[in-house]
């Protein structure tokens, strides 16, 4: 497994993060804490990458949002991605990185998105939370 990414700063600069390869759970903690009070992109790709199953975990933040999105291919060939989804939130829209979503795709939970994050990179399964196309 092998995780990067980016923080942009409160001067507008890119801070890139150093690309870790089996990253452990204090060290993506670090990461999506910083980009909890910023804004940017943490990415968890296998290596190598597989078939089938989920070929990638991207995390997107900003004004402490986070929005989870999880590239999977099935048995079948599609491609789909999967995000969380809470029903019980607005049906509104916010903004992340210049795009809107929907907000019940997005949430503020960092223990959340810690726990996805952290299962994703020790055995590539998203098992803890159901995601949804």
């Amino acid at each position: 497994m092998r995780a990067g990414g980016f923080a942009i700063n409160q001067n507008n600069e890119r801070e890139q993060f150093e690309i870790i390869r089996s990253p452990d759970r204090s060290q993506i903690e670090r990461m999506l804490t910083k980009l909890q009070s910023l804004m940017g992109v943490l990415k968890f790709t296998p290596e190598p990458v597989p078939d089938t199953g989920i070929q990638e975990l991207t995390i997107y933040a900003e004004n402490e949002f986070f929005l989870l999105m999880a590239g999977e291919i099935d048995e079948d060939g599609e491609y789909e991605v999967l995000t969380i989804n809470s029903p019980a939130k607005p049906r509104e829209t916010i903004a992340i990185l210049g795009d809107r979503y929907p907000r019940q795709a997005a949430t503020k939970d960092l223990n959340l998105i810690l726990d996805i994050a952290d299962e994703y990179s020790r055995t590539e399964a998203i098992t803890i939370y159901p995601l949804a196309p």
